[in-house]
């Protein structure tokens, strides 16, 4: 696990990828060090089964691992006061809020508030897409990459967690500490560039490699 410190807002890395260990995450976050946390768990390849299941159940679509990953992570987060942000969402964020709002309910946290980010699902545009070339078979989804503007106004507004859909890796790193650098473009774009790293801390330190052997590659 990685931090970031920009003035006054320390953001940790909880997940690089859908299958990331949630242990040292929780870790991470009692440890009482960060002020906010980022889950990036989202890919094409896991959202193309996420867009599937909502379209055979409206009420899903969002992560399958959600429960498991923030069942753990939220009393501690709200113990420490960590915020947590997460594309978590998967092609449904909004039911996967309800979904954070039950967790939390159930934890015996009180006063919790989430925030559902969406707006990333673009298939009723599917008519004004030019294509380079003509497509066979069914369009099944259309995502296209949101900001961190809307996260960071959600957080700014009080949102214990934010849980998003598609939106660029980066953005859920940097958007805890957009509010704390003034919203300077420069200072941005270094925010950006550090959340590049964070949301593949596990690459970054070397977690995905075990040199012995030289025979396993993969996350440990």
């Amino acid at each position: 696990m990685s931090t970031f410190l920009p003035v006054a807002c320390r953001v940790g890395s909880g997940a690089g990828f859908a299958g990331d260990r949630i242990d040292p995450a929780v870790a991470l976050v009692e440890s009482g060090e960060i002020d906010s946390i980022a889950l990036e768990c989202l890919a094409e390849r896991t959202l193309v089964p996420a867009i599937k299941s909502r379209s055979e159940d409206p009420r899903k679509g969002f992560d399958p691992r959600l429960e498991r990953r923030l069942t753990p992570l939220l009393p501690g987060a709200y113990e420490k006061k960590c915020r947590i942000v997460s594309n978590l969402g998967a092609a449904n964020p909004v039911a996967a809020g309800k979904a954070i709002t039950s967790l939390a309910k159930n934890s015996g946290i009180k006063g919790h508030r989430t925030a559902a980010l969406h707006g990333d699902d673009v298939i009723s545009l599917q008519s004004d897409i030019q294509w380079i070339r003509p497509v066979t078979g069914k369009l099944i989804g259309a995502h296209a990459y949101l900001g961190c503007e809307k996260i960071s106004q959600a957080l700014e507004e009080g949102a214990d967690v934010v849980v998003t859909g598609r939106v660029a890796d980066s953005a859920l790193f940097a958007a805890p500490a957009l509010a704390h650098l003034n919203h300077s473009q420069d200072a941005l774009a270094g925010a950006l560039s550090a959340g590049h790293l964070l949301e593949c801390a596990g690459q970054l330190t070397g977690g995905n490699y075990e040199p012995v052997g030289g025979a396993r590659h993969g996350p440990l």
